[in-house]
């Protein structure tokens, strides 16, 4: 298989490109960073007024993970996002599924309101954030592309290397106090199984909307009380905070959002796994001793 992937430095990019690579699919990847002229790397910014005419490889799918993910990013600076998240990919992809490649979108559950746990994939989008706005544009015009084109829906992707919980560890080590938000919520998938559910969705024919979340919604400051579980720290030492109390906008605090992974589940057989297990497997290794099997 040929692969091209938009965004190929980014973490989930980057990721992927490793995973297809292994497979021994020939893989093309764009980043905003010089390249050289030899190899698989090209040039491409998606903020550029010369993104939409660029030339790009001919692939049998191609992947749009570059994004600019920041709320506040996208907040402070409204046409920059709408370009980068919205218009140069909405363009490419046309562009690409006329010259006859699939391809797939990765997406945001902030293209809902968060005000109810597990949306279906048929619900319509309400986003309440310029991120979310524009991830939902972006939706509609590859939707409009029917079966050549597929959107992943995810919730917060865990890396081991997340700087806030790396953080959060190091501090606790230090035995050093740490405040997370009580009243902000995630339901996080790892990394791992997303790479996994993308090559699968790249592999299957049908294209379509899928959505992928953990099992159930925590606060950060349940997060932080399971990293200072895992680290054997005082639990006194993390401190609840609440999010507007700190300046984080009321339309950017998120209350639920896990997605209805169930069309993803019969395609993969992967099942939405409880938050704690999710932080548990990605930190395992930073932590370097077994985890506990308590919950929350």
């Amino acid at each position: 298989m040929r692969a091209l992937i938009i965004g190929g430095d980014g973490a989930i990019g980057r990721a992927l490109k490793d995973k297809l690579e292994s497979r021994q699919d020939t893989v093309f990847f764009t980043t905003r960073r010089p390249v050289p002229v030899q190899g698989n790397a090209l040039h491409l910014d998606l903020a550029s007024s010369e993104a939409e005419t660029a030339r790009l490889p001919q692939a049998d799918i191609v992947f749009f993970c570059a994004a600019i993910t920041g709320f506040a990013a996208c907040r402070n600076d409204r046409e920059l996002a709408e370009r980068v998240n919205f218009s140069a990919p909405s363009v490419l992809a046309r562009r690409l599924v006329d010259a006859g490649s699939r391809v797939v979108f990765l997406s945001s559950n902030a293209v809902f309101d968060w005000r109810e746990p597990h949306v279906p994939a048929s619900r319509e989008p309400r986003p309440v954030t310029e991120y979310g706005h524009f991830k939902a544009k972006a939706e509609k015009e590859f939707s409009a592309l029917g079966s050549a084109a597929s959107i992943l829906r995810l919730s917060k992707v865990l890396r081991s290397d997340d700087r806030l919980f790396n953080g959060w560890i190091d501090d606790l080590n230090k035995k050093k106090t740490i405040n997370a938000y009580a009243d902000h919520r995630f339901a996080p998938i790892s990394l791992a199984d997303t790479i996994d559910s993308l090559v699968a969705i790249s592999q299957g024919r049908d294209g379509g909307m899928f959505q992928m979340s953990g099992a159930r919604d925590i606060s950060y400051f349940d997060a932080a009380r399971r990293l200072a579980s895992l680290t054997n720290a005082d639990p006194k030492l993390v401190f609840s905070i609440k999010a507007t109390d700190r300046g984080v906008p009321a339309n950017e605090i998120i209350h639920n959002s896990t997605l209805d992974s169930s069309r993803l589940t019969a395609l993969t057989g992967w099942t939405p796994k409880d938050p704690l297990s999710v932080i548990d497997d990605v930190f395992r290794e930073r932590i370097g001793r077994p985890v506990a099997t308590d919950r929350l």
